[in-house]
């Protein structure tokens, strides 16, 4: 019985590749990291090269090509885009809001040279209220024009953030 198992003598030979077992399951840790790709913790790089090593896959180093460290160009552009879009947003409204109090100002101005030639006798009432309603109209006008222009400018923001799947 022990002269079965003497190398000299035997004529044993493996038919099956130990290999096999240990490559198949090479390539279902390959698969697990495969289905994780997308998540956002997720180095990419090392996951494919794992892949490609599993795999057994040649010159890994030419099909992979190394992302840039840093944030993604493209996102930061975006970003950068939108800081000035607000800045230029908030510009507006300050704008807005200087003009609106030059107007009251010039309007005070007026209403007291009004008042002045009124008491003076240079001007009757009945024309100091006719340019006082000419004037409250032109006010009321511009302030229908700018609230139009705000709708306007809200409408187009809220479509814009619908169209990119955004929360108004």
């Amino acid at each position: 019985m022990a002269g079965d198992y003497e190398y000299e003598n035997c004529d044993i030979v493996p038919v099956a590749d130990p290999s096999q077992v240990t490559d198949m399951q090479k390539m279902a840790k390959a698969q697990i990291i495969e289905a994780n790709m997308g998540h956002p913790n997720m180095n990419k790089e090392q996951g494919l090269r794992r892949i490609f090593t599993a795999a057994a896959i040649e010159d890994i180093d030419q099909l992979i090509v190394p992302t840039p460290d840093g944030p993604d160009p493209i996102a930061k552009a975006n970003a950068e885009a939108e800081i000035i879009k607000k800045k230029a947003a908030g510009m507006k409204d300050l704008a807005l809001a200087d003009k609106a109090t030059v107007e009251t100002q010039a309007i005070h101005q007026q209403s007291a040279a009004e008042h002045a030639q009124m008491m003076s006798g240079h001007l009757d009432q009945d024309q100091a209220l006719a340019n006082e309603t000419a004037r409250l109209q032109n006010l009321k006008t511009a302030s229908e024009i700018r609230l139009a222009e705000r709708q306007q400018t809200e409408a187009e923001r809220q479509a814009k953030a619908a169209e990119k799947g955004e929360a108004a």
